[in-house]
């Protein structure tokens, strides 16, 4: 999402959606946890509590170091 604003190839929620796969209010959502918290908030995982978590944890743990 962010390299498609800075890069102008989509500049707004409805153009973003599409691109993406997602609803625009999502694209809303995540615009506003980017200028809440920046990088780290949009990368932050959260999930609903007592749900199990979808991703085995050493799959998590492999993205975790990835992305540093």
């Amino acid at each position: 999402m962010l390299y498609l604003i800075t890069s102008g190839q989509a500049r707004t929620r409805p153009a973003l959606a599409p691109r993406l796969g997602v609803n625009r209010e999502t694209v809303g959502d995540w615009l506003r946890l980017d200028a809440d918290g920046g990088l780290s908030a949009l990368l932050t995982i959260r999930t609903q509590p007592g749900k199990a978590p979808t991703i085995p944890p050493a799959v998590l743990d492999d993205l975790r170091e990835r992305l540093r």
